[in-house]
């Protein structure tokens, strides 16, 4: 199967505004033999070509990270997981690929998102992880994690 593009759901605004930052949310489920299922997920962060290095002509990555959870079906229990960061803006930022192994036997459906903020900590990480990381996520916001239309927020994941 391949993925039908997005791409039309988010428009270009009018005028000449110049694009700044890109970030892209990916998560796709696979049946990954009797009883299980893989969920991968992926956030993508590109700068426009030419605004970090001038003349620069290609699109500049400074973040990748897939995060792969394997499921058991009649649990909802992640059975294994793995992060991969393929791009990071800091040395440091792959030291906590290992962590991620904590979320085995942590359930899909409650305690999901509280383990982690446990884990990976603060608002930043919340925002980072927020599509990927709970079940109807909300649209990721600078509120915190927190959106609605008393704050402006207009997107939702349902």
């Amino acid at each position: 199967m391949t993925p039908a593009s997005s791409a039309h759901l988010l428009p270009e605004p009018d005028g000449e505004e110049p694009l700044l930052h890109q970030r892209e949310y990916v998560v796709r489920s696979y049946r990954a033999g009797p009883g299980r299922m893989r969920i991968r997920g992926m956030v993508h962060d590109q700068k426009p070509p030419g605004m970090i290095i001038d003349g620069d002509p290609d699109p500049l990555s400074v973040h990748c990270m897939v995060v792969d959870l394997l499921v058991d079906y009649r649990s909802l229990q992640i059975a294994a997981a793995e992060v991969v960061m393929e791009v990071t803006p800091h040395d440091g930022c792959t030291s906590i690929e290992p962590a991620y192994a904590e979320l085995v036997g942590v359930s899909v459906t409650r305690g999901f998102s509280r383990k982690v903020q446990e884990l990976f900590g603060g608002p930043a990480a919340a925002r980072m992880w927020g599509p990927c990381s709970r079940r109807w996520p909300r649209w990721p916001s600078n509120h915190g994690g927190r959106c609605g239309p008393s704050r402006g927020c207009r997107w939702r994941w349902a």
